[in-house]
């Protein structure tokens, strides 16, 4: 995240990702998110798309810098939904199944990572409000009725994006209900991942022209796609 996203949204901070966590939901689907915090008995988990609370859920554990764990089933216990910073944005999951090798590789994890072994005292509140967002400069080619333009997005989340026109302003045609296509750019990566988009709004920040969309269509890999380049603005993951 750059210093100008600082500046928007100065109460920001960066999570620390403790582990990579592979996530085997009771619908079929299965996600790579990551885990802010565990202990010998549940963990917080960094998402985008919530599941429902009371949810079932199985997981491999993969901490950094060290081997993963086995398996472990758990229940989603409580969600929470940041509209104003996506850091804050995930699920905790209370471990409900798993044996005494389990439960020594867990203890010799938390301990490596310096992590409490017994949770967190306060509660994680459920709110079902909008999807996250994420400030930065990103980088975004939008396909304009002028023909393609490189743009920036001011933040970015799982329904949608502002937009930033630059110097040269709107192009001809961007109002409310014009539909584009977006191709959103994955930092220190090749990936670009593409988008269908409506203009909900259009209008001035600090200056300069900017314009809000909203996501369409999107098919589930796409969405998944959008998490991770969420996720991965977030900070990261190194084993």
């Amino acid at each position: 995240m750059s210093a100008a996203s600082d500046r928007e949204n100065p109460g920001t901070v960066l999570p620390r990702l403790v582990a990579r966590v592979v996530c085997h939901f009771s619908d079929g689907e299965t996600r790579t998110l990551y885990a802010t915090r565990f202990s010998l008995v549940d963990a917080d988990i960094l998402a985008m798309r919530l599941p429902r609370a009371g949810e079932t859920v199985r997981l491999v554990i993969h901490p950094r810098g060290l081997s993963p764990l086995g398996t472990i089933d758990g229940r989603i216990v409580a969600t929470r939904l940041d509209p104003a910073d996506a850091a804050n944005s995930g699920f905790r999951v209370v471990f409900t199944r798993f044996g005494q090798h389990m439960l020594d590789g867990l203890y010799r994890a938390v301990t490596a990572l310096g992590l409490p072994c017994d949770p967190p005292g306060e509660q994680l509140p459920v709110e079902k409000r909008d999807f996250p967002r994420i400030w930065g400069d990103l980088a975004a080619t939008v396909e304009t009725p002028e023909g393609q333009r490189k743009m920036s997005l001011r933040n970015l989340s799982m329904s949608g994006a502002l937009i930033a026109a630059g110097d040269s302003g709107l192009p001809a045609g961007i109002c409310p209900g014009a539909l584009l296509r977006c191709h959103l750019v994955k930092p220190d990566a090749p990936e670009i991942v593409e988008v269908k988009v409506e203009v909900v709004r259009v209008g001035k920040e600090e200056g300069e022209a900017v314009f809000g969309v909203r996501f369409i269509d999107l098919d589930p890999v796409t969405a998944a796609r959008i998490e991770g380049l969420v996720l991965h603005l977030l900070g990261g993951f190194e084993e």
